[in-house]
């Protein structure tokens, strides 16, 4: 039987990966396509975006909801390029996982 691994992100600590996810679609969920996310909401996908090493997070990039890939709801970052980014979640969480994490099991 498979066993929760632990994610962190930020100072937020998730008992799985399933948690974590869940937690990040449900903010995704709040909006409608298009919208853009509040301050609050910012500052955690933000976190989620430095913690994963993306390397597009920055304090001024606009955060929004858009259609992804195959016609997925999902973040995006824009910034002073205007240039739209999208942000896989579920990519960026298994980034936050543990150095000793390899291939999904715990070593």
């Amino acid at each position: 039987m498979p066993t929760s691994i632990p994610v962190q992100v930020a100072a937020l600590q998730f008992r799985s990966m399933n948690q974590a996810r869940l937690y990040y679609t449900d903010i995704l969920h709040k909006y409608p396509e298009g919208g853009a996310v509040d301050k609050q909401d910012k500052s955690l996908i933000h976190d989620l975006m430095t913690s994963s090493g993306s390397p597009y997070p920055t304090s001024r990039s606009k955060i929004q909801v858009s259609r992804g890939y195959f016609g997925r709801k999902c973040f995006i970052s824009v910034g002073d390029d205007k240039v739209p980014r999208y942000l896989s979640i579920t990519k960026s969480l298994k980034r936050c996982l543990p150095p000793n994490v390899n291939s999904g099991r715990a070593t």
